[in-house]
């Protein structure tokens, strides 16, 4: 079972607010055919509505899918609102992490004892309504492991229903090269006119799933599980 939980970070943010203003078509309406000013359709849920967030730093634009993410986030997960929107409000980021606790997957290398510490990513891009999520485990992996763990995974994408998994190579600050690994999943809400933050809420929920069946799997082997639990 993955268990959502507060990060530090939320606790020192400033408080954001959010306001909601309804557009009223009419004689001064900039709609034509159809089209709001976000480019969606009418019968959308959120057609014609503009979100504003007020923040230390002026009012922005909350726009259509970084609003379903705060709405799934703030309201159904009853979370402070802590998502960084960019000053032209084309793209949008929320930080958070998890705790995994094994023992419910029959066969798999974790116990009910057993807890990971999960860190997650959801970066929206407003211009392609993507939403995308990477959880990832914030230790490195030992050089000596990580292409026989990277061989692992290739053998295990196939058999997950959403997402994948991968060591991550990025340089550290010293200019040496470091391995995470990380899962990743997205899902487009374009298109999507009725249940946005449904799809958002669904993709998480199968992620997290999924994510978690992958760790118990490469638990399975002692020296990756000796890792992930040092």
């Amino acid at each position: 079972m993955t268990k959502k939980k507060k990060t530090s970070v939320e606790q020192d943010e400033p408080e954001y607010k959010l306001g909601i203003s309804v557009k009223v078509e009419g004689e001064d309406s900039t709609d034509e055919g159809g089209i709001d000013q976000y480019g969606l359709e009418s019968g959308d849920e959120f057609y014609q509505l503009s979100f504003i967030q007020s923040s230390p730093d002026g009012a922005l634009d909350v726009k259509p899918a970084t609003y379903a993410l705060m709405t799934w986030w703030k309201v159904r997960m009853g979370n402070k609102d802590t998502i960084d929107i960019s000053s032209d409000s084309n793209d949008s980021i929320l930080r958070f992490d998890s705790t995994y606790i094994g023992g419910e997957i029959k066969g798999g290398g974790l116990g009910k004892k057993d807890k990971v510490e999960i860190d997650h990513i959801i970066e929206v891009n407003e211009l392609s309504m993507l939403v995308s999520l990477y959880s990832y485990i914030a230790k490195a992996i030992p050089d000596n492991m990580a292409n026989e763990l990277a061989v692992s995974l290739m053998n295990l994408n196939p058999k997950l229903q959403y997402g994948s998994i991968e060591v991550y190579t990025t340089d550290a600050e010293d200019g040496q090269a470091q391995h995470f690994l990380r899962y990743r999943a997205s899902t487009c809400l374009k298109g999507v006119k009725v249940g946005k933050v449904n799809v958002i809420e669904n993709m998480v929920d199968l992620a997290q799933s999924n994510h978690g069946w992958i760790l118990d799997a490469i638990c399975q082997t002692p020296e990756y599980k000796k890792w992930l639990l040092s």
